[in-house]
């Protein structure tokens, strides 16, 4: 099959029109629809995004660091055992969430099924936390909350850090 210039012409022009009715169409929903169609996602709000549709709680900076501070719940890294063991909440517990039957074996004893669980990775970015959170709200443990700012804004604030493991 060959293509002629003519051909290639009708062919571009069919596919001008049918993006511009996208995007007309789209315009027009924005513009009438009570919600509104997002035109970009915001991926750096992803992770609170999904815990919020999920119903995970969010623990702030501030409220972590009284937490860890206060020594009453346990917290999990959701991160690798390599993250973990180059630095750490303190107190923390390594619950890889690749990893999460044998880590909750290693703490099952720990855990209750209403007891409070402080869950973190590396960041905002990162989503292991929140999946961390949702597998153990899948085993019945219904007191996960997820530190959103992770490992990383911990450190960033110049707050205490355990190394190894």
């Amino acid at each position: 099959m060959s293509f002629t210039a003519r051909g290639m012409r009708d062919l571009a022009l069919k596919i001008a029109l049918i993006l511009g009715a996208a995007c007309l169409c789209g315009a027009v929903a924005n513009t009438v629809l009570p919600t509104r169609i997002p035109w970009t996602h915001a991926w750096s709000r992803d992770v609170e995004l999904r815990a919020a549709g999920e119903s995970i709680p969010l623990v702030p900076l501030e409220e972590a660091r009284g937490i860890v501070e206060a020594g009453a719940q346990l917290v999990f890294d959701a991160r690798t055992k390599a993250e973990f063991g180059k630095g750490h909440l303190p107190g923390a517990f390594s619950v890889p969430f690749n990893e999460v039957a044998a880590a909750l074996n290693e703490v099952g004893m720990l855990l209750t099924k209403n007891q409070p669980i402080l869950v973190y990775c590396t960041s905002q970015e990162c989503d292991e936390g929140l999946l961390l959170c949702l597998r153990l709200r899948d085993q019945g443990f219904r007191g996960a909350r997820l530190f959103l700012d992770g490992y990383r804004a911990w450190a960033a604030a110049g707050l205490p850090v355990e190394t190894g493991s």
